[in-house]
């Protein structure tokens, strides 16, 4: 019996690979290429030109990678940290540390030169600071952690270029929404009056009292007016940041300085006073 049951499955295989072998046999040369232009394009679907970055580190107890493709200009953040933070986030752009990491792991000391840092996949040490203010260079697509809602869980911040000034989008890893229904699937940043507005460089300042949880945005806009912002988290709807205070100075043509002071009344903001200084 056990003879009769190797013979029957040896030829059940044979017959599997005759008509596997028939298959292949019956198609066309053009049908051949196709399933050859399919496994390339499959085996290659993002195209020439990738990079993957693993961190070998656990940069604020997350497990990092990214995956970049620099001719179109396409970043991707993976962050995982235990059973219930899983999150994807698109970026602006490869920060310059990570380039520069890439680069010396690619560098081959015995031929002295770089290899070509694209279509690999590397581990590296990601270093991604814990900052108390926003002050990095947008120019160096530079990332970091911080706490800006006060809720004592770090945001990621990723620094992006605005005219003449140093835009700071922040994603809430820990309780962000992920189900937009513009790219699903992907975390978007904190928005708002607040959020959607935290500046730095040479036009723009913010600064974040830990204490008192209060933030302060300062914006030259043009040449003649600055606006002034108070916000404070908890304040809106769901706990949301809402600004309680806005001065606005604007210097006019004749000379005269308007100070317009806004707060917030009842759930609004309203003008409260408009000094002119002449």
């Amino acid at each position: 019996m056990k003879i009769v049951y190797i013979v029957t499955m040896f030829l059940i295989a044979m017959a599997f690979l005759n008509l596997t072998g028939c298959n292949r046999a019956s198609k066309s040369n053009d049908e051949r290429q196709r399933d050859i232009a399919v496994e390339k394009e499959i085996a290659n679907f993002w195209g020439h030109g990738t990079r993957t970055f693993i961190s070998d580190n656990l940069p604020n107890g997350y497990k990092v990678s990214v995956f970049y493709k620099e001719k179109n200009n396409l970043c991707i953040w993976h962050f995982q940290r235990g059973d219930s933070i899983d999150r994807c986030i698109a970026g602006h752009r490869l920060p310059l540390s990570l380039i520069f990491e890439c680069n010396a792991a690619l560098y081959d000391e015995n031929l002295d030169k770089h290899y070509e840092p694209l279509d690999t996949t590397l581990t590296l040490t990601i270093d991604i600071p814990i900052v108390k203010q926003l002050d990095m260079d947008a120019a160096d697509g530079d990332i970091c952690f911080m706490d800006v809602n006060f809720d004592g869980q770090e945001e990621f911040i990723i620094a992006h270029p605005g005219y003449n000034r140093t835009y700071y989008a922040c994603f809430d890893l820990v309780n962000g929404d992920d189900s937009n229904s513009i790219c699903p699937g992907f975390l978007t940043s904190m928005d708002g009056e607040v959020y959607g507005n935290l500046v730095g460089g040479l036009c723009g300042k913010t600064e974040f009292d830990h204490k008192k949880k209060i933030i302060h945005i300062t914006e030259q806009i043009g040449c003649c007016t600055k606006v002034e912002t108070w916000a404070k988290p908890g304040l809106g709807v769901f706990g949301e940041a809402k600004v309680f205070k806005k001065i606005k100075s604007e210097l006019w043509a004749n000379r005269e300085k308007h100070i317009v002071t806004y707060q917030l009344v009842n759930d609004t903001l309203k003008q409260i006073s408009h000094e002119i200084i002449k």
